[in-house]
C-alpha cells in the first residue's frame, strides 16, 4: 500500500457467520433477487462508496500462520484507529417505518451479532468513524464526543466511537466494561485481547498469548485497570423491577472479585474519580483483593423500594408488589419536571431520575434521620441488605447533552455535558477463610445526583465529598478489604 494512502477497515457480522451471498431487498413484485458471492459484494461496496483500499482481516491476515495472526491481533487497534472509517455490513439494520425517518431512530437490529461479539466491540471503539450498511438504509456515524458535526445519535456515536480520543485522555474503564461483560467470543482469550486493545496505552508491555492461563490473564487485566481508574467501581444492579435480569453476563465462570462489577452492570457515560479521602494509596494484592485505607466512611441503614426487585412484597404479597410497579410505570410515563409533593412520590421520583441518568434501576433508598424526605437518596445494588457502607470515592459522570438538528431527533450534535455524582457501596460478609480481618463485597453505587437537576447546590467535588463525610472522621484508619 502506498505510504499515506487512505484505507478502510471491514468487519462483517451476520449472527457471527461469514456471509457468502446476500439477497437484495425486493421493492416491487417485479424486482429480481440477485445472489452474489462475498467477493462480489465487497467489490460492489467499494465501487458504491468510492473505497480505494479495503483492509479485511480474512484476506489481510495470514490465517495459517499462528505467529503472524497473533501479532496482527495485538495491533488491531492501530489498524482500525488509523483507517479513514470502518464499514460494517449488518443486514438486520433496516427502516421499519419510512414515515418516521426524520423523527425517530428508523433502524431495527434487536438480535444482531454486531452487539454481541467481543471483537466487534474493539473494532467499534477503535474506529474514528463507521459506515453501517443495512438492508435498505445506511448509517454514517462519528463520535459526538470528538467531532461537533451532526451525526445519527445512538450508543455508537455517544459512547463507543473514537474511544481513545474521547475527553482528551480516552474513555473510562466503566464505559468499556459496560459492554465487555456481556460480549461473547469463540475463545475466552479473545475477550482479553479485545479489552487490552481498547486500553492499549496501559498494556503496551503486557505479554499475553493463547497459552497463558485465562485466570492469570484476567487477573493481570483487572489489576492494571483498577490501579489506574476507580470508575471500575461505578456499577449497579442488573435486575428489572419485576425481578427479571436486564442482561446475562458472560464473565460468570471466571471467579472474579466483586469490585470488577461482573455481578452488575457499569453505567455507560464517561466517569472520572474526582476526589478521594484516603489516608494512604489504595492497592490490589496478588489474591485480587482491593484494599482501601480511610478514616472517612459511613454505615447506612437502607430500605428496599416497594416496587423494586428486592421488595419484601415480592415474596409476601405479589399482587401489591405488581400494583406498586404499575404505579411506578404510570409515574414514570407522566413525570415531567420533577415536583416532589409527598414522600411516596419522592421515592418514585428519585428512582426515575436515577434510571433516566444512569440507566440503572434503583433497588434501595437511604433516608437520613431527622431530615426531610428531600434528602432521600437511591442506591442501585446487586444484592439485598439492610445496612451498607459508602466509601469516600467521588465518581463524577459526564452525561452527554445533545441538540436535535433541524427538528429531527435522529440527527444530533453535542451541546455539552451534565454532571452527576456517585459513591461506591460495599457490604460486610462472612469470610470462610478464618481471616482475622473483616471482608467486604462491592455491591453497587449510591446516587448523589447533580446540580443540573437541583439535587446538589454545588458542582465542586471537594465541597460535595466533605458535605457527605466531613463530620464522620474516625479516630483510626480502617482498611477495607474488598473481594
Amino acid at each position: 500500500m502506498d505510504k499515506g494512502a487512505r484505507y478502510f477497515t471491514m468487519p462483517l457480522v451476520v449472527e457471527g457467520k461469514v456471509v457468502r451471498h446476500l439477497p437484495v431487498l425486493c421493492l416491487s413484485p417485479n424486482a429480481t433477487i440477485k445472489h452474489v458471492t462475498y467477493d462480489q459484494l465487497l467489490q460492489q461496496l467499494c465501487k458504491d462508496f468510492l473505497i480505494e483500499y479495503l483492509w479485511y482481516d480474512k484476506v489481510c491476515i495470514d490465517q495459517s500462520n499462528k505467529d503472524a495472526k497473533l501479532q496482527e491481533i495485538k495491533q488491531m487497534h492501530r489498524i482500525y484507529s488509523n483507517a479513514c472509517y470502518t464499514v460494517a455490513i449488518v443486514p438486520e439494520v433496516h427502516v421499519f417505518n419510512p414515515k418516521y425517518l426524520d423523527t425517530i431512530n428508523p433502524v431495527f437490529a434487536k438480535t444482531q451479532a454486531f452487539w454481541k461479539r467481543s471483537w466487534t466491540l474493539e473494532e467499534a471503539m477503535s474506529s474514528k468513524r463507521i459506515l453501517i450498511v443495512g438492508t435498505d438504509t445506511n448509517l454514517w456515524q462519528h463520535s459526538l464526543n470528538t467531532c461537533n458535526i451532526p451525526t445519527t445519535a445512538d450508543l455508537l456515536s455517544a459512547y463507543m466511537l473514537d474511544f481513545v480520543n474521547q475527553h482528551q485522555g480516552g474513555g473510562s474503564v466503566n464505559q468499556a466494561l459496560h459492554y465487555a461483560h456481556f460480549r461473547k467470543s469463540a475463545k475466552e482469550h479473545d475477550k482479553i485481547f479485545s479489552l487490552i486493545n481498547i486500553f492499549h496505552d496501559m498494556f503496551e508491555d503486557m505479554k499475553i498469548d493463547y497459552k497463558m492461563d485465562i485466570k492469570t490473564a484476567f487477573s493481570i487485566f483487572y489489576q492494571m485497570v483498577a490501579s489506574k481508574d476507580l470508575s471500575i467501581l461505578c456499577f449497579g444492579g442488573i435486575t428489572h423491577n419485576d425481578g427479571s435480569r436486564c442482561l446475562e453476563s458472560t464473565m460468570k465462570d471466571h471467579s472474579l472479585p466483586t469490585w470488577t462489577g461482573v455481578s452488575g452492570v457499569h453505567i455507560v457515560p464517561y466517569v472520572t474519580t474526582t476526589v478521594t479521602l484516603f489516608q494512604s494509596p489504595y492497592f490490589i494484592c496478588d489474591d485480587m483483593s482491593l484494599h482501601i485505607p480511610t478514616k472517612y466512611y459511613k454505615k447506612l441503614p437502607i430500605v428496599p423500594f416497594d416496587f423494586a426487585c428486592f421488595s419484601p412484597l415480592a415474596s409476601h404479597d405479589k399482587e401489591q408488589w405488581r400494583q406498586q410497579q404499575t404505579m411506578f410505570k404510570e409515574r414514570q410515563e407522566s413525570m415531567g419536571v420533577r415536583k416532589v409533593v409527598a414522600e411516596s412520590t419522592a421515592l418514585m421520583d428519585w428512582s426515575i431520575v436515577m434510571y433516566g441518568i444512569s440507566n440503572l434501576y434503583a433497588t434501595h433508598y437511604h433516608h437520613p434521620q431527622d431530615t426531610s424526605f428531600m434528602k432521600i437518596r437511591p442506591l442501585s445494588l446487586t444484592e439485598d441488605c439492610n445496612e451498607c457502607v459508602i466509601l469516600p470515592v467521588l465518581l463524577k459522570s459526564h452525561d452527554l447533552a445533545g441538540t436535535d438538528i433541524g427538528g429531527s431527533t435522529l440527527l444530533n450534535q453535542r451541546a455539552g455535558y451534565n454532571h452527576n455524582y456517585y459513591l461506591p457501596v460495599i457490604k460486610k460478609y462472612m469470610d470462610n477463610t478464618n481471616s482475622a480481618k473483616e471482608q467486604y463485597k462491592a455491591i453497587g453505587i449510591y446516587f448523589l445526583g447533580g446540580p443540573h437537576f437541583g439535587e446538589l447546590s454545588s458542582d465542586d467535588p471537594n465541597e460535595i465529598l466533605y458535605s457527605v463525610f466531613g463530620d464522620v472522621a474516625n479516630n483510626e484508619v480502617k482498611e477495607f478489604i474488598i473481594n
